[in-house]
């Protein structure tokens, strides 16, 4: 997907417990998968400027993965996803979701 199209998304800031969600800002994942701060709210400007550089240092993602044939029940397993592969903007999506309750919701 390095090719592919610049896109936008709402970030959605999601509290723990699930009652409170808010839009804090917008961003752009475009060439080579890099995140870009559209627009942001300004109490939120420090926390989303510092993820989008952390996230664009990354070069690949750790993802859970199915265990091998024959691995012990209960077995964990992860795969690598480098970002110029295909799947490097879902995993990446699916990770500030589950780890920082943070929605990327196309706009």
């Amino acid at each position: 997907m390095t090719g592919s199209q610049p896109a936008k998304y709402q970030v959605i800031a999601h509290e723990a417990d699930g009652d409170i969600s808010r839009q804090i800002g917008v961003v752009e994942i475009g060439p080579r998968q890099r995140l870009k701060v559209l627009s942001v709210v300004p109490d939120r400007a420090d926390f989303l400027h510092d993820l989008v550089e952390r996230t664009n240092a990354l070069d690949v993602l750790n993802v859970d993965a199915a265990a091998p044939a024959g691995a012990r029940r209960r077995a964990s397993s992860s795969k690598t996803i480098a970002r110029n592969e295909s799947g490097f903007r879902d995993a990446l999506l699916e990770r500030l979701h589950r780890e920082l309750c943070l929605e990327l919701i196309s706009c």
